[in-house]
C-alpha cells in the first residue's frame, strides 16, 4: 500500500510479512516527466535501488516487457531490508546476509540492468541525461523516463553531532554489521524518535537487558499511526518494561563524553 505525503512526494511502503507483522518503511520517490507510456523501446532510468526503486523496476517490467530498465545504486549491494538488524535481534534470521528481499541476479533475470557503486552527480531534464561516477569514472546516460527513489537518511541536519562515531545508523547492511558488536558492548542505549522503527528497537534492546531511553518530540509514541488514547496502554507497558520515555523533548545536539 502506498500513500503520498506533501512536498517531495514522500511515500510510506506498508509491508505485511509472512507472520503478518506490519512494518512501515519510509521512502522517497519523485517521478520526472509524464506518466509511463507503452511506447516501444522506452528507456527508464531509476536512481536508487531500495524498496521503492526495485518495486518501480518490477512494475515497469510487468507493463512494458520491451522497456530498457536501468537501476543506479550507490551502495555495493542492493535488496537489503532496512530493518534487517531487528529481524536478527528477534532471532528470525541467524545472519544479516539473509536480510535481503531480492538479489541482483534475480533482477537481471528479468532484464533489469543494475549498476552498483554508482553515484549520481547531475541530472539534465532538458537533454534527458544523467551524469554519474562508477568506479572513479564519469559516465553519462540518456533516458526517456526518470524515477528518483533515493530513500530516506538517518542523519539529521538539525541535530549537531548526529554523524558521530557513537551514533549508530543501521539502515544498510555494513552499518548493521558494525552495530551488532557496538550494541553488544553497550549497557545503555538512547533512541531518538518514537516512530515504528524507534519503538520496535526500544522493545528489542530492552529485552537484551539494555537500559533504553526513548526520546520523542511529540507527547506520545507512534503518533503517525494511532490516536493518543489508543496508545496509552502500550506506553504504560513500555514503562513497566523499564524503558525511559522522554516525551515532548527535542534533541538539538549529541555530545560524547571525553
Amino acid at each position: 500500500a502506498l500513500g503520498s505525503c506533501p512536498e517531495l512526494d514522500q511515500l510510506t511502503l506498508l509491508l505485511i510479512e509472512r507472520d503478518y507483522t506490519i512494518r512501515y518503511i519510509p521512502l522517497c520517490v519523485i517521478i520526472i516527466e509524464n506518466k509511463l507510456t507503452r511506447s516501444n523501446n522506452m528507456k527508464v532510468v531509476i536512481i536508487g535501488a531500495s524498496f521503492a526503486g526495485v518495486a518501480a523496476a518490477l512494475e515497469i517490467r510487468k507493463k512494458h516487457y520491451d522497456a530498457e530498465i536501468i537501476l543506479l545504486e550507490k551502495q555495493p549491494t542492493l535488496g537489503y531490508i532496512p530493518n534487517g538488524l531487528h529481524l536478527y535481534w528477534e532471532n528470525k534470521i541467524t545472519d544479516l546476509d539473509s536480510a535481503y528481499f531480492i538479489t541482483k541476479k534475480q533482477l537481471e533475470n528479468q532484464n533489469i540492468q543494475c549498476c552498483l557503486e554508482t553515484s549520481v552527480e547531475k541530472i539534465n531534464t532538458f537533454h534527458k541525461t544523467v551524469n554519474y561516477f562508477q568506479h572513479g569514472k564519469e559516465e553519462t546516460i540518456t533516458y526517456d523516463k526518470l524515477i528518483i527513489a533515493t530513500g530516506s537518511s538517518q542523519l539529521s541536519q538539525k541535530i549537531s553531532g548526529s554523524d558521530g562515531e557513537n551514533v549508530l545508523k543501521y539502515k544498510r547492511h555494513q552499518e548493521a554489521k558494525d552495530a551488532i558488536s557496538k550494541v553488544h558492548a553497550s549497557k545503555s542505549v538512547a533512541i531518538i524518535g518514537a516512530g515504528q522503527v524507534g519503538v520496535e528497537a526500544a522493545n528489542l534492546l530492552s529485552k537484551q537487558q539494555k537500559y533504553v531511553t526513548l526520546i520523542e518530540n511529540m507527547d506520545y509514541i507512534l503518533f503517525k499511526y494511532f490516536d493518543k488514547e489508543m496508545i496509552q496502554p502500550v506506553q504504560q507497558k513500555m514503562i513497566e518494561q523499564g524503558i525511559d520515555l522522554r516525551l515532548n523533548q527535542t534533541v538539538s545536539s549529541i555530545e560524547t563524553e571525553a
